[in-house]
């Protein structure tokens, strides 16, 4: 009941300060304000105040304040106190006004959610990624700092790598065994992943398998079926295996063991499964002080391993088998020569050797394997032709066009619709279409206490509250990364970028706010900080029925020296009207998938 309240108190607060600045700015410039109502659609409650009749209206979604003359067209005969009568700057002001009231209301918000306290994930590697752990970062180390400046939590290590140069090598200090060391990372940024899930349970989901089981927030996952297990990705790998089967599990809550069974939950999905043949074993870059450092190069392209033929990237895994702490000679092809490096090798957990390379995914198909389903696809736009063939250059896989690289050739789909899958041969386009195969795998919102490890996410959580001080300075800094990093958002769907898959409705909006109120008031409050931008952004967007749109109409008239026509004016609007309605039940559409699958 109390986050139900919460959730209505949030997006009130949201609404009627966007409405607010609407209205006190179009009141001080002498425009009558002829209805300020919180919510859509049918008026549940009204009052006459003055000039202006204050609404409650059934669809807590959003609000309006209807002014006088709000609609200039070249036939309307403006009155002094109408909208239309005003000049363009005045018109600006108070259409911009809901938004940038919006993006003021980030910054106390901000504030208050410093001071309440944030969940905030610890900077302890569990599992480094390929740039820390060449730089010589180990799991178990704790990040102290980036440079000069402190590190208290993940987030704050993300933001602070974010802020510098990318390629850059960047000194990160952490702590090992008590003693302060420190090394140079390179920034790849688009690339940190350092923080992993740990074995952790981090928070049990309501009438999930975790809470029937009586797991709880804090309890260390030991054992599946007597393996021990450390991270969720070796977590997963065992549930990946046993779909639909009981499997054992050991939890370690201070000083107890405990033991249950459950049966693995699947779901159905959609997925082109990564096909290591096709992809070419080209080095694209070699870890240093690694296995390979000094003996191979980025651009080689490796041949032969111990006598064995390379010609793709599962050859080049199949001959370092059991090979790890070994002595292995390798060919490459290095410009227009053949070069031979003999190579002492890593080992991987399960005894299998490692070059310490970074692979370079190519257009360029490797090879097919005779079962193969790029084999079998029968190409769409030229007769006596079928599949895919060895050395096509492959220049499109759904959305991914130009020069696509041959291991983007994968993905998880929300249905079997076949994707465009386009190559070059001999100077000819060969277009094909691939069917995503419906397959079972684990349903971890079922679980409800492992999370997926395919997601970024970072376990260990605490409450950090933060002082007057700091509070205030980091409110303001807050809302602007907020308020760039929404704009490339809006950018990166609008370009397709990112799928409209993305996009979140009412009902998601709800959801997350709901959960936020759960994880304590911080959290909340930093969460209607996100709402309160985003609103702020989307309503300067240039649509007919939005703030942005109107702004447009100004520009219009700008241009041409007069209003647009009645006629056109309405015709635009509902036309604003349609696509945002559209936006919302797609949006919708996606809430409803997410939480009940599709």
């Amino acid at each position: 009941m109390i986050n139900i309240l919460l959730i209505i108190l949030g997006l009130g607060l949201i609404i009627i300060i966007h409405e607010l600045g609407h209205f006190i700015v179009a009141r001080r410039n002498g425009v009558r304000a002829e209805a300020f109502s919180v919510g859509f659609g049918p008026i549940i409650w009204k009052k006459q105040v003055g000039e202006t009749e204050y609404r409650l209206s059934l669809i807590p979604l959003g609000g309006y304040v209807k002014l006088a003359g709000e609609i200039s067209t070249a036939e309307s005969i403006p009155e002094p106190y109408m909208l239309s009568a005003k000049s363009k700057w005045v018109k600006l002001k108070i259409f911009s006004a809901g938004a940038i009231m919006n993006l003021i209301l980030a910054i106390p918000l901000s504030c208050m959610s410093f001071l309440a306290g944030r969940n905030v994930q610890d900077a302890t590697i569990t599992e480094p990624s390929f740039f820390e752990a060449s730089a010589g970062i180990k799991p178990g180390d704790i990040i102290t700092k980036v440079g000069n400046s402190p590190v208290r939590h993940a987030n704050e290590y993300v933001m602070l790598m974010l802020a510098h140069e990318k390629g850059k090598e960047i000194p990160v200090t952490v702590k090992r065994n008590g003693s302060d060391l420190t090394f140079k990372v390179e920034n790849h940024w688009d690339r940190i992943k350092g923080f992993k899930a740990s074995n952790e349970i981090f928070e049990v989901m309501p009438n999930s398998i975790g809470e029937k089981l009586g797991l709880k927030h804090g309890d260390v996952i030991a054992n599946i079926n007597s393996i021990r297990v450390f991270t969720t990705t070796q977590i997963s790998k065992i549930l990946d295996q046993n779909i639909g089967k009981e499997v054992e599990i050991t939890v370690q809550r201070e000083n107890k063991t405990l033991t249950n069974k459950f049966i693995v939950p699947g779901k159905s999905t959609y997925i082109v499964k990564p096909d290591y043949h096709i992809v070419q074993p080209a080095i694209g870059f070699v870890l240093p002080n690694g296995a390979s450092n000094g003996k191979l190069t980025a651009s080689d392209v490796i041949t032969e391993i111990d006598g064995k033929p390379v010609t793709c990237f599962f050859d080049m895994k199949e001959a370092l088998k059991n090979k790890g702490g070994t002595t292995i000679d390798v060919k490459v092809k290095r410009e227009d020569k053949t070069e031979k490096v003999t190579i002492s090798t890593s080992m991987t957990e399960d005894g299998h050797g490692l070059l310490d390379i970074q692979t370079k995914s190519t257009p360029y198909i490797a090879h097919i394997e005779e079962d193969s389903v790029l084999k079998n696809l029968k190409c769409i736009d030229h007769e006596n032709c079928s599949g895919v063939q060895n050395g096509d250059k492959v220049t499109q896989f759904d959305k991914y066009v130009d020069e696509v690289p041959t291991l983007n050739i994968a993905g998880i789909f929300q249905d079997n619709s076949p994707k465009r899958l386009q190559i070059i041969r001999s100077g000819t386009i060969h277009t094909f279409l691939l069917a995503p195969q419906q397959t079972d795998v684990v349903n971890y919102e079922e679980i409800g206490f492992i999370e997926n490890p395919n997601v970024a996410i970072y376990l260990n959580s605490r409450l950090l509250k933060y002082s007057l001080i700091e509070s205030t300075l980091m409110s303001f800094k807050e809302p602007v990364d907020m308020f760039i990093f929404t704009l490339v958002s809006f950018k990166k769907l609008i370009s397709a970028e990112v799928g409209k898959e993305q996009l979140s409705g009412p009902l998601g909006i709800i959801s997350i706010i709901h959960k936020s109120a759960e994880s304590g008031i911080g959290n909340y409050l930093f969460v209607l900080v996100l709402i309160t931008i985003n609103l702020g952004i989307l309503n300067l967007l240039p649509v007919p029925v939005l703030d942005g749109g109107h702004i447009l109409f100004l520009v219009i008239e700008a241009i041409r020296g007069k209003p647009l026509k009645e006629k056109t004016v309405y015709a635009l609007l509902y036309a604003g009207l349609i696509l945002l309605l559209a936006l919302v039940v797609m949006a919708t559409y996606n809430d409803i998938t997410r939480f009940f699958g599709t």
